[in-house]
């Protein structure tokens, strides 16, 4: 008997920033607040289910417009939630990840960085390409 397969392709149409910091997330939030002029709201913990029956809870903020969306992501498990894990490990020495979908052309992109690296408590922060992850797939909620 043949069998057939499902392949689905998403759109990755998103910026996504790497940035490593000591501050804890509600003082980085307030910063990004102060920085770029938005509402960083603390959201209901991400439940995030791998396929090797593994799964990890996230913290993670949003600021939402019509057409804009600007998440921050903390890239390591919550402490009590279960398994430690990353959401994406192989960008493990990063703290948080921001996710940037802006149709709307809310976000100016060279100004969001230069007003993101002008934080006092970010440390590192980097543009990564996401078509060169292999966990990109771990990016999908909603």
């Amino acid at each position: 008997m043949k069998s057939k397969k499902l392949h689905i392709e998403y759109n990755y149409d998103f910026t996504l920033l790497g940035l490593a910091t000591s501050a804890r997330e509600y003082k980085l939030a307030w910063h990004i607040n102060s920085a770029l002029g938005v509402r960083l709201v603390k959201q209901q913990e991400l439940s995030v289910e791998f396929l090797n029956d593994r799964e990890i809870t996230i913290s993670h903020f949003l600021f939402k417009t019509e057409y804009s969306t600007f998440r921050l992501l903390k890239n390591k498990s919550l402490a009590g939630a279960g398994k430690s894990g990353f959401l994406l490990a192989e960008l493990a020495h990063f703290d948080y990840l921001i996710m940037i979908n802006d149709d709307g052309g809310f976000f100016d992109p060279d100004g969001t960085l230069a007003a993101l690296k002008s934080i006092p408590v970010v440390e590192y922060l980097a543009s990564i390409n996401i078509n060169k992850l292999k966990e990109k797939e771990n990016l999908i909620f909603e």
